[in-house]
């Protein structure tokens, strides 16, 4: 299965780039902040948390858009989704985006790797320490933790 902006090699190595319209929401959230002056030792990671948090708005607004859409188009809409999720982890690297992550590929109805997906999720998020940058990105999203991690594991208990 092809994801939009990612590649695998010869050698399995995985490599993405931006889609188009990925680009212009990354774009738009980094124009945003044009404004204000970073200190330099954070200034690449906001600018990563901000391009994280960009593409997982991005993600799920085309969920949002697959579920009013017809079958036709619903995978491919679903695929740009986890691409864009998994690209939002590659920059900031959050457990939510994995829980985000185990849900459109349960969406996209490949269970196995969504299971795994959950329980990788439950791990790095009972290990996670969260930085400051880390943090203002999560306080951003308003994302209940409780909600998820209660949400995967019903949904491997359910196994």
């Amino acid at each position: 299965m092809s994801l939009p902006g990612i590649d695998k090699d010869l050698k399995g190595t995985i490599t993405f780039s931006l889609t188009d319209e990925e680009q212009q929401e990354v774009q738009e959230a980094l124009d945003s902040c044009k404004r204000y002056v970073l200190k330099e030792e954070f200034a690449e990671e906001i600018q990563y948390g901000m391009m994280s948090n960009a593409l997982s708005l991005y993600a799920g607004k085309q969920i949002m858009i697959s579920e009013v859409n017809s079958k036709n188009n619903k995978d491919d809409l679903l695929d740009k989704a986890i691409a864009s999720i998994s690209k939002a982890y590659s920059f900031c690297p959050l457990p939510i985006y994995l829980y985000d992550l185990a849900y459109f590929l349960e969406m996209r109805g490949r269970q196995k790797e969504a299971n795994d997906t959950f329980m990788l999720f439950l791990k790095q998020q009972e290990l996670f320490n969260p930085n400051q940058v880390q943090q203002i990105v999560m306080n951003v999203q308003a994302r209940d933790m409780n909600v998820a991690i209660e949400d995967a594991k019903r949904k491997l208990n359910s196994l």
